[in-house]
């Protein structure tokens, strides 16, 4: 709906599904509503990807956008999108928020906030000097939280805090 409502005000945007598709229940409707808005040249349904054709998408793409109603936990696609420099949009659900930083690497929506994606699309879109600049602070931040050093890193210090916190039991020996 927010694609249609770029199109429809001049836009020429196009929209890219990446993941399961076996699911009837939820992509028929919305192919549906795609064919109502006449966008089916403008939307593709890329099914599951591997990981060279992931990152491909990923580097062909000028936002990733998120708009997910359903509970998430961190929302990988938002760091992975953040470590190829691509600015992401997403709605707060779930851990999504945990994923990037709005206002500085994406933008966080209110659940269900079309029209507040629509606009945040269109910023983006209309922008591209933005979009690059929060897609470079999303690289920076991706790898400053989320790659296998800072994983490393956070791991250790959680292992050397329990040590540092450990206690023997009153009258036993540890060898």
């Amino acid at each position: 709906r927010a694609v249609a409502s770029l199109r429809r005000s001049g836009l020429a945007c196009s929209v890219a599904f990446a993941g399961r598709v076996d699911s009837s229940a939820f992509v028929e409707p919305l192919k549906q509503e795609i064919a109502q808005a006449g966008m089916t040249a403008s939307v593709h349904f890329l099914g599951n990807l591997t990981l060279e054709e992931l990152r491909d998408w990923y580097a062909a793409s000028t936002i990733v956008a998120f708009p997910t109603y359903h509970h998430e936990g961190l929302g990988r696609v938002l760091v992975e999108a953040e470590a190829m420099g691509v600015p992401v949009i997403a709605y707060a659900t779930g851990g999504v928020p945990e994923a990037f930083v709005p206002g500085q690497t994406g933008h966080l929506l209110k659940t269900g906030d079309v029209e507040g994606l629509a606009g945040k699309l269109r910023e983006l879109l209309s922008s591209p000097a933005t979009g690059q600049a929060m897609g470079v602070r999303g690289r920076a931040d991706a790898e400053e939280r989320f790659s296998l050093a800072a994983l490393a890193d956070r791991h250790e210090r959680f292992y050397l805090r329990v040590i540092a916190d450990f206690k023997e039991p009153a009258g036993q020996v540890v060898s």
